[in-house]
C-alpha cells in the first residue's frame, strides 16, 4: 500500500545547498569522425574521462577491456579512438 502523496511530502526551510558543479567537454564526435568510425563517439568518451583521476575508469583496465571485447577486425580502430579520447583529456 502507497500512502497518499500529502503525507510523502515534506518541505525544506533555510539557504539551499552549495552545489559544486564540474563541467569537462570533449568533441568527441569529431574524434571518431577524424579517426574514421563516426559511430564510436562513446569510446572517445571513455578515453577522455579515463584521463581524470576523480572519475570511475580507469585507463588500463578500460582499455584493456575494448581490446577484449572489440571485434578483431574493429579491435585496433576501437583503440586508436579511445587512446584519441584519452589525450584530449590529458591536455585539460
Amino acid at each position: 500500500l502507497t500512502p497518499p502523496l500529502s503525507s510523502s511530502i515534506s518541505t525544506v526551510s533555510g539557504p539551499p545547498a552549495y552545489v559544486h558543479w564540474m563541467v569537462r567537454a570533449v568533441p568527441a564526435d569529431q574524434i571518431a569522425l577524424d579517426l574514421g568510425a563516426p559511430m564510436s563517439s562513446n569510446l572517445a568518451l571513455l578515453g577522455f574521462f579515463s584521463a581524470f583521476e576523480d572519475d570511475p575508469f580507469d585507463y588500463e583496465t578500460m582499455r584493456q577491456t575494448i581490446g577484449k571485447i572489440s571485434p578483431d577486425r574493429f579491435r585496433d580502430l576501437n583503440l586508436s579512438i579511445y587512446d584519441a579520447g584519452y589525450q584530449e583529456g590529458k591536455k585539460g
